[in-house]
């Protein structure tokens, strides 16, 4: 896949052996910039139950972060706090997919069928 973090090691296996340090460096920082976006995605439940349940939300929450992450206000901010910010207007847009108690309801449901 371009711009994977497996992509990075393979350049960085395959090219010559000066390069090989920095390429290998920044697939390690992809990696963890990779994983710190996924722990501040999953903390938050708007945008976990859109990614699972609702498509459209899910694009407008997509667009938002965009929007966001190209901003020089947002741009630096911890991802976290930019996922809160780009809650905020895909609930003002879309307000049936945004009812906490619905999402959290629908949590509920899926952990007590698991057991």
């Amino acid at each position: 896949m371009p711009g994977s973090v497996g992509e990075g090691v393979f350049h960085a296996v395959c090219e010559k052996p000066g390069k090989k340090v920095s390429a290998v460096k920044k697939a390690e920082a992809d990696a963890a910039t990779a994983e710190e976006v996924y722990k501040a995605k999953i903390s938050n439940p708007y945008l976990v139950h859109w990614e699972a349940n609702d498509t459209a939300a899910w694009n407008e929450a997509l667009r938002q972060d965009e929007i966001l992450r190209t901003s020089s206000k947002w741009a630096n901010k911890p991802y976290a706090e930019r996922f809160e910010e780009v809650v905020r207007p895909v609930r003002a847009i879309m307000p049936d997919a945004s009812v906490l108690e619905n999402i959290r309801s629908a949590v509920h449901v899926k952990q007590v069928t698991k057991q």
